[in-house]
């Protein structure tokens, strides 16, 4: 086996089927804001904002986050702030899977349990983030 997905793993074993875990992903797109769209939502920027933030990627290559910056929009803080916000907002793949009834919540950690376990020979304790990388945690 290789390392994989928790979606992947769960419609291998046979735990989902495909049409379930495709109405869960989109769950999750629906409910997952990305970072623009967060920082709208919580009123760190506007609409102008974020066109000119869409506007400057087109001539450089930067995450939303990072060109918001750069252009003075945002500061680093309230990036931060927005990055805990989606965070804790985040719908993962197992509660939408829960949510769209593939299984009931009782069977979730389960699943959760068996899934680490298959894939932690793949693991290690230290992940080498390079240097300069922003936002090294997340």
């Amino acid at each position: 086996m290789a390392v994989k997905f928790f979606g992947q793993y769960l419609l291998e074993r046979g735990a989902v089927t495909t049409e379930l875990l495709l109405k869960a992903i989109e769950l999750q797109d629906s409910i997952n804001l990305k970072l623009g769209e967060t920082a709208l939502a919580i009123k760190f920027v506007t609409e102008k904002d974020v066109k000119r933030i869409h506007d400057a990627q087109r001539s450089e290559d930067l995450m939303f986050g990072d060109m918001a910056v750069k252009l003075g929009i945002l500061n680093r803080e309230q990036l931060g702030e927005i990055l805990d916000h989606q965070q804790k907002t985040h719908l993962r793949i197992g509660e939408a899977l829960v949510r769209v009834n593939a299984f009931g919540a009782d069977k979730l950690q389960g699943y959760l349990d068996d899934f680490r376990a298959d894939q932690s020979k793949y693991a290690t304790a230290v992940a080498l983030v390079p240097s300069g990388i922003p936002h090294p945690k997340v």
